[in-house]
């Protein structure tokens, strides 16, 4: 059962481009994970925004991460099991009036047990319509949404009539817990040391008033891993969303299955709900989850149906909002200017992918002109960014823009870091850029990642050129954007379970 089951599950997987992409191991993912703290740190230390790596940044990160990341871990059950799920949203509003409901009359735990049941109600109906009726999957999802909005409406008129609905009375708080370093860690934070400083806001952000929901809910991941990826029966389950037909000829109850799933993923979104009103507010109120399960649907999409990806997908979601929540215009404007330069790198791995052709081999011409056009124009594009942002640096002392003027000489040598890592990164887009455009010319070759770049550096471009950071009006949407620029990156790696939102029929 397992041996085949394994196999199943793999076969017919083509990846894009009809090529096998190489897996990062554990160590290279650790190396770059490193790699972007010491790029926080030193953003930290030549900007001096200290709601980086803040206490309360990290703290306001869990809470604005958890009922996002709980959607894409329901998420993550559904399309596991074949069952497209874009009914997420209205599974946290049920969590949300369920929640509430009985979280109000007895107790905040009380509260994430209505919530759960509330949820996976919702996914119970879901199941219905998509497994036994074969009602299409976005159909269902999209009438989930509605119904749960609906339905949330009329319970709270009915619940709460002191307020009209719009809010219920007070839920109760949850038992947090701080631990005893963490006083230690916020002094240390506030201290300003490069890294040590770092760190300490990080792990006293992990530890200070940290609810014992989000402990739970942080536990669901290790445990959803160990159950779909390391049991018996989380096998059955993927083997349903890869290769239905094939499981069944395995024994295996693939309605069962896609029930069990979807059921679990309406009761995980319940808990997100929940979240909302026993942690974030302690109290419901009218669109209360405000998109949260669309949000949370791109954060699995994002995490390639993974649970450490559909993590990692809401943990960015979350820190750039609490960034953005707890700081003026300038970390807002500071993270731009990383995520700019983080592009730069990007490009010249793509640059360097293309000068040892190791790109997607072109089949029509116009694919080949497409890319040596984009060739040129990236890194020229590129060039002219950095150089223009070197100068800057050197010349008035300014990180962002019309924003901030360095001063002090922690910061200058911070400043001066950054000024070395952009001079690099302009030699390595011309070396690459060159090797590159000879390369193609040999030989048609292409990449749809150069696209997104130049996406990227019209942001980079405005950053630098305009001398006036970014508009107070957009601050609000920089994390969907900062996101929705790192999802045309990944688009490339993602590959959704292979029978994900196909009918299946017993016996076809």
């Amino acid at each position: 059962m397992t041996t085949g089951s394994s196999a199943l599950i793999d076969a017919g997987v083509e990846h894009p481009g009809g090529a096998r992409r190489k897996r990062i191991s554990t160590r290279g993912k650790l190396a770059i994970l490193a790699a972007v703290f010491v790029a926080f740190c030193l953003v930290r230390w030549a900007t001096g925004a200290t709601q980086f790596t803040s206490v309360g940044s990290i703290t306001a990160t869990l809470v604005l991460t958890m009922p996002i990341a709980m959607a894409g871990l329901a998420g993550l059950w559904s399309e596991r099991s074949g069952i497209v799920n874009i009914g997420l949203e209205g599974m946290l509003i049920a969590g949300t009036i369920f929640g509430a409901w009985q979280g109000s009359l007895h107790g905040p735990w009380v509260g994430v047990i209505a919530g759960m049941i509330g949820g996976a109600l919702f996914g119970l109906i879901h199941a219905i319509a998509t497994v036994t009726f074969g009602v299409d999957h976005i159909v269902s999802g999209v009438a989930i949404n509605l119904l749960a909005l609906g339905v949330a409406g009329m319970m709270a008129e009915l619940l709460f009539p002191e307020s009209n609905g719009k809010q219920s009375p007070p839920v109760g708080q949850i038992t947090k817990i701080t631990l005893p370093w963490s006083n230690w860690m916020n002094d240390v934070q506030h201290k300003g040391i490069p890294v040590v400083s770092d760190l300490a806001g990080i792990v006293g952000g992990l530890t200070t008033n940290l609810s014992l929901l989000t402990i739970l809910c942080l536990a669901l991941f290790p445990i959803t891993f160990y159950i779909l990826w390391r049991t018996a029966f989380g096998l059955r389950v993927r083997s349903s969303g890869e290769n239905p037909q094939a499981a069944e000829t395995l024994g295996v109850n693939v309605y069962k299955m896609k029930y069990i799933a979807v059921i679990i993923s309406g009761a995980m979104g319940g808990i997100g709900g929940a979240y909302l009103v026993t942690v974030s507010s302690q109290i419901y109120l009218e669109n209360q989850t405000g998109g949260r399960g669309y949000v949370g649907l791109a954060a699995l999409i994002f995490g390639n149906w993974t649970t450490s990806g559909t993590l990692l997908g809401s943990l960015l979601f979350g820190y750039t909002s609490a960034v953005n929540a707890r700081s003026d215009l300038t970390a807002s404007t500071a993270i731009v200017v990383l995520v700019a330069l983080g592009l730069a790198m990007m490009l010249v791995l793509e640059l360097r992918k293309l000068a040892e052709r190791r790109a997607e081999v072109a089949v029509k011409r116009s694919s080949h002109r497409s890319t040596l056009i984009f060739t040129v124009v990236v890194g020229i594009a590129s060039v002219a960014a950095l150089v223009v942002a070197a100068i800057r640096l050197l010349i008035s002392m300014e990180f962002i823009p019309g924003r901030t003027t360095v001063s002090g000489t922690p910061a200058k040598i911070g400043l001066g870091i950054v000024l070395v890592l952009v001079l690099i990164l302009i030699a390595a887009v011309i070396y690459f850029a060159i090797r590159a455009f000879q390369s193609t010319r040999l030989r048609a070759q292409f990449s749809r990642n150069l696209g997104a770049y130049v996406v990227g550096y019209v942001i980079f471009g405005w950053m630098w050129l305009s001398n006036t950071g970014i508009p107070q009006s957009f601050k609000s949407a920089i994390p969907n954007i900062i996101t929705l620029l790192v999802l045309a990156f990944a688009a490339q790696r993602l590959r959704p379970p292979a029978a994900d939102g196909l009918d299946y029929r017993k016996g076809k």
